[in-house]
């Protein structure tokens, strides 16, 4: 799933959205982050300082994926409280264990870890 949003979730963790491009997807599986996301170049220098230390934190993610674990899944088109999310839906996902810092918009979500065949 490409990251196509990312927000704090009030109850704790932080929600990601998407269309899931595999699946399932259930609460408790560990997942995987990775690539990498461009920086704007119209940033001033304290932006461009900040956005150099999370391209790095994002650069991490791409050689090594970040494992995190799925909370629960948000409210959508009225779903509530759903153990599991299926291919081709869009998902909201409360996720656990984001390291501080990472720009998510644009990451992918996978269930394969980085190095390991699909």
């Amino acid at each position: 799933m490409r990251i196509e949003d990312a927000f704090p979730d009030p109850a704790g963790g932080t929600a990601v959205t998407g269309r899931l491009t595999g699946g399932p997807v259930r609460r408790g599986d560990t997942l995987w982050l990775i690539g990498t996301n461009e920086i704007d170049a119209d940033r001033t220098s304290a932006d461009k300082a900040s956005a150099d230390r999370t391209s790095a934190d994002n650069t991490s993610a791409d050689k090594n994926g970040v494992a995190v674990e799925v909370r629960r899944f948000l409210r959508l088109c009225g779903r509530q409280d759903d153990e599991v999310a299926h291919r081709e839906e869009n998902a909201a996902i409360v996720l656990d264990g984001l390291p501080a810092g990472l720009t998510l918009i644009g990451l992918m979500l996978t269930s394969v870890p980085p190095g390991a065949q699909p």
